[in-house]
């Protein structure tokens, strides 16, 4: 995930816990720490790291240091890191990392209106024809005019 990205995040997140500009920082430089330590791939194999982070930011939360916002930043660095495209997929991962980077952050109304939209586009559905048996791996899909959507297509 670039960089700004993981900020954008971590920002988003100390507004809406309403952090203190301190705090938020910290949060912050958390997020984007990992990047400098070079224990890459930060995509999968990092839940101890996750684990660890999380543990220790509860730990320094209790002692009442706010260090621990920059331990949960780690922590967060590495959870938004999973769902990225694995590294060094040619031009896909850097693409996707911008795609990402250039998608809202939605607040809760927002995300309950986006659930309720359809995600799949119409305009791009496939029909198997009635010809072609769905077990055959080289059945080529037959573009609708008018696609309606129905899960009984595919599943049987």
């Amino acid at each position: 995930m670039l960089e700004a990205t993981h900020r954008r995040i971590a920002r988003e997140i100390a507004k809406t816990l309403g952090l203190s500009d301190r705090e938020a920082n910290l949060l912050e430089t958390g997020s984007v720490g990992p990047d400098s330590w070079a224990d890459f791939p930060h995509h999968k194999g990092k839940e101890r790291e996750i684990a660890k982070s999380i543990l220790e930011a509860r730990r320094l939360y209790i002692q009442d240091d706010d260090e621990c916002f920059a331990c949960l930043g780690n922590a967060l660095h590495y959870i938004a890191d999973k769902w990225t495209l694995r590294p060094r997929l040619g031009d896909k991962h850097t693409r996707y990392e911008h795609q990402i980077n250039s998608l809202p952050i939605l607040d809760d109304k927002q995300l309950e209106e986006a659930i309720k939209r359809p995600a799949i586009d119409t305009a791009k559905c496939f029909l198997f024809s009635d010809s072609i048996p769905l077990a055959n791996p080289k059945a080529k899909p037959k573009k609708l005019k008018n696609p309606v959507i129905t899960t009984s297509i595919l599943s049987g």
